[in-house]
C-alpha cells in the first residue's frame, strides 16, 4: 500500500474520506469541490450529525471528480484523541465496500492535530482494511493499494513510515495466527522465519529434538512429544548495538496447536486452538519491524515451537518433569502447557543467549479473557522501570495494558508439596500464571504479557475483523524503539 501526501482533490481516487465533528464547521475547500451542500441537506434529514463513529456514504453524482465522500463522525472536537480517531476513522475504512476502488483520497482538515497524525493514518488504513480470505475461491475483498492524504499543513511523506512498518507487521502477525494449523505447525513456522531472515538484518537458528532434549528442556519436550509434528526451538537475534552487552529478550508462546494433551479441551474449545501461537506471531513480526526500522538495539527472540497432542506419548497430569534451570514441576493440568514451553524458552534466552531483560508473551489464561475480554491486556513483573517503559511503548502502539498486583501469599499458591513448583497455581488465575513464569526469570528485570483476551476476537470490533489481531506487536516493537537512540 502506497501513502501520497497531497494538498490537492481529484487525484486518481473515485472516493474522498471526509472527517466531521458535531459542530459541523464546513471547510471552504469543500465548497470548491461541491460537496458543501449535499453535506448541510444530510444534517437538515438528521441523516448525519458528526456524532462519534458515525458513517454515512454519500454519492455524489458528478460528471467528473468524486462519485462517493465517506463521512466519519469524530464527536465532539474537544474530546478528540488519537485513540479515538483510530477508532472512528477504522470503523469508516472497515465498513465501506471498496468494489473496485483501489485508490482513496483521506483530507485531513486543520483541526484534527495530534502527535504523529501521519502514522496513526498509515497504520490505521492498513490494519483496517486486513482480510484473510485466501482460502476462498470467491468473495474476495478488493483491496487498497494507494492513499492520497490532503493536507494543507507542513507535512514530509517520511512520517507515513513507522505507521507502515507497524501496521504491515501487525498484519503478518494476524496472518499466522489465522492460519490453520494443518499449514502453520512448528516446522513450517520455523521455515517462515528463516525466509524472513533474508530480507531482515537479523538472524535465524533452529534447534530441533534432539538438540531440545540435550539441552535439557524437559518441561518443554514433554508438551511436545505426543504430536507427529516435531518441535522447533525458533532463535531470532537481532544485532543493532554490536558494542554493547545489553539485549532486550522477547520468549514467545508457539503453540500451533493446543488440543489440551490428555486435559483435552471440547470441540468447541479447540475450533480456535491454531491462534494459541499468538505470542510467538508478535513476536516474530516486532522483530521484523525492529529491523526494518533499523533501531540501534539488540534484541534476541526464542520461540518455543510445538503442538499439545494427544497419544500414548503425552505427559500425564501428576507427572514431575525437569524444567532447563533444574526445577521441577508437577504437572496438575496438561492443558497449563504454555507455561512449560516458556519456562525453558526463558531459561535458554537468559543462559545461552545472554539476555538482560526479558518479556515473555503469550496466550497464557482463561482467566485473563474472563477479566478483561479483548480490550485490555494484563501484564506482571518484578521491574517497575522496565514496566514503565512498555507503558509508553503500549500508549504509543495503542494497545492498553494494566499491571496486576503481587500480594506475598500469590506466591505460595505457586509452590508445590512434592515439587519444587506447580503449573496449576490457584487463583487468582491470570496473576498466579505469571508468578509461575517468575520463578524462570532469574532475578533479571522482568514482565509477564498475557494476551489471551486481546489476541484474537470472535466477533468485528471496531476496525479489527473477526480473528486474529496482532496483539502485542506493536508495544514490542515500540518497546524497542524505547531502548534504541533510532527512534
Amino acid at each position: 500500500m502506497n501513502f501520497n501526501l497531497t494538498n490537492t482533490f481529484y487525484n486518481n481516487s473515485k472516493v474522498l474520506f471526509l472527517f466531521m465533528f458535531e459542530s459541523f464547521d464546513i471547510d471552504e475547500v469543500l465548497k470548491d469541490i461541491k460537496i458543501d451542500k449535499k453535506i448541510e441537506i444530510l444534517k437538515k434529514r438528521d441523516l448525519f450529525a458528526g456524532k462519534y463513529k458515525e458513517i454515512c456514504e454519500l454519492d455524489i453524482f458528478e460528471d467528473k471528480g468524486y462519485e462517493k465522500a465517506i463521512l466519519i463522525g469524530l464527536g465532539k472536537k474537544e474530546d478528540l484523541t488519537r485513540d479515538r480517531f483510530i477508532r472512528a476513522y477504522g470503523s469508516g475504512l472497515s465498513s465501506f465496500a471498496y468494489d473496485k476502488h483501489s485508490e482513496i483520497d483521506v483530507f485531513i482538515k486543520e483541526d484534527i492535530d495530534f502527535e504523529n497524525l501521519l502514522d496513526t493514518i498509515s497504520e490505521t488504513t492498513i490494519i483496517s482494511t486486513y482480510s484473510f480470505n485466501k482460502y476462498k475461491k470467491e468473495d474476495k475483498k478488493s483491496i487498497i493499494e494507494s492513499v492520497n492524504v490532503i493536507s494543507f499543513r507542513k507535512f514530509i511523506e517520511e512520517d507515513f513510515s513507522k505507521g507502515i512498518i507497524s501496521g504491515r507487521y501487525v498484519n503478518m502477525a494476524r496472518d499466522l495466527v489465522n492460519e490453520p494449523s494443518n499449514i502453520m505447525y512448528p516446522e513450517t513456522l520455523s521455515d517462515f522465519v528463516v525466509d524472513l531472515s533474508k530480507n531482515h538484518d537479523f538472524e535465524v537458528e533452529v534447534f530441533d529434538k534432539n538438540e531440545i532434549k540435550k539441552m535439557g528442556m524437559e518441561a518443554y519436550y514433554s508438551v511436545a512429544k505426543a504430536s507427529k509434528k516435531e518441535p522447533k526451538l525458533i532463535v531470532m537475534r537481532y544485532k543493532g548495538h554490536p558494542s554493547s552487552d545489553e539485549i532486550l529478550g522477547f520468549i514467545g508462546k508457539g503453540l500451533t496447536y493446543d488440543a489440551g494433551g490428555l486435559s483435552i479441551k471440547s470441540t468447541s474449545g479447540m475450533v480456535t486452538m491454531k491462534s494459541d501461537m499468538g505470542g510467538s506471531a508478535a513476536v516474530i513480526s516486532a522483530m521484523c519491524a525492529i529491523a526494518k526500522s533499523g533501531l540501534s538495539v539488540n534484541v534476541t527472540a526464542v520461540i518455543p515451537a510445538c503442538e499439545n497432542m494427544i497419544s500414548g506419548k503425552s505427559y500425564k497430569p501428576g507427572d514431575i518433569l525437569k524444567s532447563m534451570n533444574g526445577k521441577t514441576i508437577f504437572i496438575g493440568n496438561t492443558d497449563a502447557e504454555g507455561r512449560l514451553t516458556l519456562a525453558d524458552g526463558m531459561t535458554y534466552g537468559i543462559r545461552n543467549e545472554k539476555i538482560t531483560r526479558v518479556i515473555d508473551i503469550a496466550t497464557l489464561t482463561g482467566a485473563a479473557v474472563r477479566a478483561f475480554a479483548e480490550y485490555v491486556t494484563p501484564v506482571v513483573t518484578n521491574d517497575k522501570e522496565f514496566l514503565a517503559k512498555l507503558k509508553i511503548a503500549s500508549n504509543e502502539g495503542n494497545e492498553m495494558i494494566w499491571e496486576m498486583p503481587i500480594v506475598e501469599e500469590y506466591r505460595d499458591t505457586v509452590k508445590h508439596d512434592i515439587a519444587d513448583i506447580t503449573n496449576i497455581p490457584g487463583t487468582p488465575g491470570m496473576i498466579t500464571a505469571g508468578l509461575f513464569m517468575e520463578e524462570f526469570c532469574e532475578d533479571i528485570p522482568w514482565i509477564h504479557i498475557d494476551i489471551a483476551g486481546s489476541s484474537w476476537l470472535d466477533k468485528k470490533k471496531n476496525n479489527f475483523i473477526k480473528g486474529g489481531t496482532g496483539a502485542g506487536t506493536r508495544m514490542l516493537f515500540h518497546l524497542a524503539r524505547q531502548f534504541s537512540t533510532i527512534k
